[in-house]
């Protein structure tokens, strides 16, 4: 029973570390993105999860929906609207 308690311990201790560190920004191996919240955001009490794109997932993506955007909205919008 003692071991379990020194285990857990020590968990707690060392998430407390690394959750004191990345609220101080000290982590270099992190990418941190600080941004204003948008108002429906403020409204919602909710933030939003904006993802960075890498250039190469910009050019698959073009690569595999040339001449295809409308066609995609037109197959979202159906989804979205007909789905509930």
């Amino acid at each position: 029973m003692e071991r379990r308690t020194d285990i857990l311990l020590q968990s707690y201790q060392n998430l407390n570390g690394f959750l004191c560190a990345f609220i101080n920004l000290s982590l270099p191996s992190y990418s941190y993105f600080i941004r204003n919240r948008y108002l429906l955001e403020k409204i919602l009490n909710y933030e939003f999860q904006i993802r960075g794109r890498s250039s190469l997932e910009g050019q698959m993506d073009n690569l595999l929906f040339v001449g295809k955007k409308n066609y995609l909205l037109k197959i979202k919008i159906n989804i979205f609207c007909f789905n509930r």
